[in-house]
């Protein structure tokens, strides 16, 4: 699976999906997961990170706030005095790894990390599912190296709090895709705050039992507060709207103004919230969508919805609007099918403003209703933080998605005696964003993402510039991307991994972005599928015409065989899909609302060479 463009913020998180197969017999369900190594692989790595970073946070938690006294009885090296003599006041100092000091301290904090403990964890929690077993060397578990810590820092503010940052780093030897080895670096950071025994400042004791008292409320009171406006699909988006868009920090700093007025210590009267720069890191392996409950349906026999989806296709404007009024208009599943339709048909109960496919009550079946294993494992998380989160499908009829989140740099903000601000970090902090779309309900959201699909695939396949050839299915036609267009004709080329024909989809999805911006919420990534084997062919070639044909190279004569292959795109939102295809002369398709709004092309001559011509 690819991830899309440029345009949407980078991110290491990543909404994974299974994909599915649909049943080829008329009206009948058949699911079928296919295994996407770097889906899993990526999955594997987040699940690791977010292990390690708990584990080792588990570690340090009871001495996260540091008095002069405490730091003498956990220490003999890393005391209150040490790391006033290291530092200056007001001073931002790195350690270099070969200096005395960074030995001792490192020798010492080290002793404090349980790894055995964090191994034994990844074992029996995240390797225990065969899923990842293709991924690991042997079965084995991927952290063979050990860690090292890294980097030490002191920050000092006023000779009153100096923070002490470490970091650890480790290696995970995994396999690709190709069965080989390969090494990630995992990182995580390691917080000590140092506080002196001061008039001017509340003292650690008093911070630490104040920082309880708001993480508290957060997980008790306020857990179910927390949300955040976006009609995303795709991880980067949703993360970036965490960001952007969360009501977060208003909910903390009401939190802390109200905690902070029953304080007798008059130093907490003035304190403030303040964001750092690692806020709202949503954790998308552990998030569930109010899309994921649809089933197949297959329609590719019947009439009428061909030719409404035949002329969405070709022609656009007016016949998507028919197309998607009928799409929301259906209580007869027609074009769909709900998961556990009864249940969730009886919840919404006709209420015109759900859709049938987003929409709450899906989401409240899948966690509460439904023994679902990625909702279970959710919901272990939830229970593991100890957050009393609950969905209500009462008040919360716009959410379409609960992402679980951490506050990573968040900080309280005092003022001495002389008035210059003081930052003491809080402890990394655990909610749940609920996701709530920014249109009038769940049915308008599921208008406006079949629009911008059938937007995105009229583009893909060039059909305000072709659509007469479409008549006769000979083709597919496709933009000529750059790295095509120089290509020079009729010379076998290394495929090289789809790498030239993944601009196909990405030129067209830009393209598709300017006339409609909704795509940029609604298709956040692609699968390419060349047909079975080594995907499109070992190699390809483009004659003068712009037919494409792919080969591949006998191992006995070096000689160059054709395969027949077809092309296919599937153009992600989550795990929302509508699937047409052009095969034998018609449009067929299926309203598969779960894994991927898919457009399949297949030459009415499968096994005849080229299916695809490039036009400029």
């Amino acid at each position: 699976m690819k991830k899309l463009l440029s345009i949407l913020a980078a991110s290491t998180l990543t909404i994974t999906t299974p994909l599915s197969v649909i049943s080829c017999s008329p009206k009948k369900i058949e699911e079928k997961n296919e295994y996407d190594f770097d889906e899993i692989r990526k999955e594997l790595i987040e699940k690791l990170q977010l292990a390690l970073n708990q584990n080792i946070n588990n570690d340090f938690k009871d001495i996260f706030y540091l008095s002069e006294p405490k730091s003498n009885e956990v220490f003999k090296y890393s005391t209150w005095s040490k790391m006033l003599s290291l530092s200056e006041k007001n001073q931002t100092l790195e350690l270099n790894s070969k200096t005395t000091a960074f030995k001792e301290i490192s020798s010492e904090l080290r002793d404090r990390i349980n790894w055995q403990v964090f191994l034994n964890a990844v074992q029996t929690e995240i390797l225990s599912n065969v899923n990842y077993k293709p991924i690991l060397v042997d079965g084995k578990n991927p952290f063979t190296q050990g860690f090292e810590i890294s980097k030490i820092q002191l920050v000092n503010q006023e000779d009153m709090i100096i923070a002490l940052h470490l970091g650890l780093e480790t290696q995970i030897e995994i396999l690709d895709n190709a069965n080989e080895k390969i090494y990630e670096t995992l990182k995580t950071n390691i917080l000590i705050n140092y506080i002196a025994e001061n008039d001017e400042i509340p003292d650690a004791n008093e911070i630490e039992e104040f920082a309880d008292q708001v993480t508290n409320q957060v997980q008790e009171s306020r857990a179910s507060d927390f949300a955040f406006k976006s009609n995303a699909g795709g991880s980067d988006k949703i993360l970036e709207d965490i960001k952007n868009n969360s009501n977060y920090e208003e909910i903390f700093s009401e939190v802390i103004s109200e905690e902070a007025e029953n304080q007798n210590n008059s130093n907490f009267k003035n304190l403030k919230f303040k964001s750092g720069s690692g806020l709202a890191q949503g954790v998308a392996a552990n998030s569930i969508f109010a899309d994921t409950g649809s089933q197949t349906y297959w329609w590719a026999n019947e009439e009428e919805q061909n030719e409404m989806l035949r002329a969405a296709m070709l022609n656009g404007g007016e016949d998507i609007k028919n197309l998607v009024t009928a799409i929301s208009d259906d209580t007869q599943n027609i074009w769909t099918v709900s998961y556990e339709n009864d249940w969730v048909t009886e919840q919404i109960n006709g209420d015109t403003q759900y859709g049938k496919i987003f929409n709450i009550y899906i989401l409240e079946f899948f966690l509460y209703k439904k023994n679902d294993y990625n909702a279970n494992k959710l919901l272990e998380l939830i229970e593991k933080e100890n957050s009393k989160f609950m969905l209500d499908s009462t008040v919360d009829e716009g959410v379409i998605g609960v992402v679980p989140t951490y506050i990573n740099d968040a900080k309280l903000e005092f003022k001495n005696l002389s008035g210059t601000p003081l930052e003491i970090a809080l402890p990394k902090t655990f909610f749940i964003s609920k996701q709530t779309t920014t249109y009038s309900g769940s049915r308008e959201l599921l208008e406006k993402f079949i629009t911008a699909n059938i937007d995105f695939q009229r583009e893909f396949f060039q059909m305000d510039k072709v659509k007469a050839q479409y008549e006769s299915l000979d083709f597919a036609f496709f933009k000529k991307p750059k790295n095509l267009a120089e290509l020079k004709t009729d010379e076998f080329i290394l495929t090289e991994s789809n790498q030239y024909f993944e601009t196909i989809f990405e030129t067209a999805y830009e393209d598709a972005a300017l006339k409609n911006p909704d795509i940029i919420d609604f298709v956040n990534a692609y699968w390419i599928y060349g047909g079975s084997g080594n995907r499109f062919g070992e190699y390809f070639k483009i004659d003068d015409a712009g037919g494409v044909y792919f080969y591949n190279k006998n191992t006995y004569d070096d000689n160059y065989q054709m395969v027949s292959k077809r092309i296919s795109v599937q153009a992600i939102h989550r795990r929302t899909t509508t699937t047409a295809s052009l095969y034998n002369g018609k449009f067929n398709g299926t309203n598969r609302f779960y894994s991927e709004f898919f457009y399949h092309f297949q030459n009415q001559e499968f096994g005849k060479g080229s299916n695809f011509k490039l036009i400029d």
